[in-house]
């Protein structure tokens, strides 16, 4: 689902106030779950990985970088991946997705 849908289906926004390496905490999503995906509005999915009162803490699922002050909204599911004899043998990321030809 896009950005904006989530938005709108959830009604509920996050910002990330801090980042180490794949691991960002997030404010606000106050109907988070632990395993929720999250959606950046910089196009990375993260997991949910810890809850405290006003704090979300998440592995992002990319090895690309998240910056302070990006947008979260919540995804309203779990992570979850489809799989079936097409993915045997392969090479995959944490999303399922082939990494077959991609550099690492």
């Amino acid at each position: 689902m896009e950005f904006e849908a989530l938005l709108k289906k959830t009604e509920e926004v996050g910002f990330v106030t801090s980042v180490s390496d794949a691991v960002i905490n997030i404010t606000g999503l106050p109907g988070v779950a632990l395993g929720e995906m999250i959606l950046l509005d910089s196009g990375e999915k993260a997991e949910v990985t810890a809850l405290s009162d006003e704090i979300v803490e998440c592995l992002v699922l990319s090895q690309k970088s998240v910056a302070v002050g990006v947008i979260a909204v919540r995804a309203d599911e779990n992570l979850s991946i489809e799989v079936g004899r097409g993915i045997l043998g392969q090479a995959v990321d944490v999303l399922g997705k082939s990494l077959i030809g991609q550099k690492y």
